[in-house]
């Protein structure tokens, strides 16, 4: 089977999503989240991981705060046109799903499609969007200027 066709779901609040493999990196047990000054309540802070600072968007914008933090979803997302790597809290457990792609159910702000594998249905999350949105809405809400 190839890439493709192959999804981490995990859960955000009360739903599971799914995202291709590719964007993922890696899955991080919790580890201390350094927090800073600034002003996007939607960054929570970084991790450091081999020397690399990986910042921590949480997306509670849209999802809500979910349950205690089991994870870190590592994952490659788009920001202002740029490659940038996030890590994203996650509230259970992460399967690596082989499935196929399909039509969203319904249409759904942040949802690309749906994943169907092994008899589930999962929501396919549009990690560039919604991470971008938490980050500039709560920029705009702050007063500082979107790019």
């Amino acid at each position: 089977m190839s890439d493709l066709s192959r999804f981490v779901v995990f859960p955000l609040g009360a739903r599971h999503y799914a995202v291709e493999s590719s964007r993922v990196s890696e899955l991080l047990m919790p580890l201390q989240v350094f927090g800073f000054p600034h002003t996007t309540p939607s960054l929570e802070g970084v991790l450091v991981r081999r020397g690399t600072v990986i910042p921590v968007v949480s997306l509670p914008l849209a999802y809500g705060l979910g349950g205690p933090r089991r994870l870190y979803l590592v994952t490659c997302c788009t920001l202002g046109g740029r490659p940038e790597t996030v890590a994203i809290p996650v509230s259970g457990e992460c399967e690596l799903l082989a499935g196929v792609c399909g039509e969203a159910a319904q249409p759904e702000q942040f949802i690309t499609g749906t994943l169907h594998a092994e008899g589930r249905s999962f929501p396919l999350l549009d990690i560039d969007g919604i991470v971008a949105h938490c980050i500039q809405a709560q920029a705009a809400g702050s007063g500082e200027a979107r790019q």
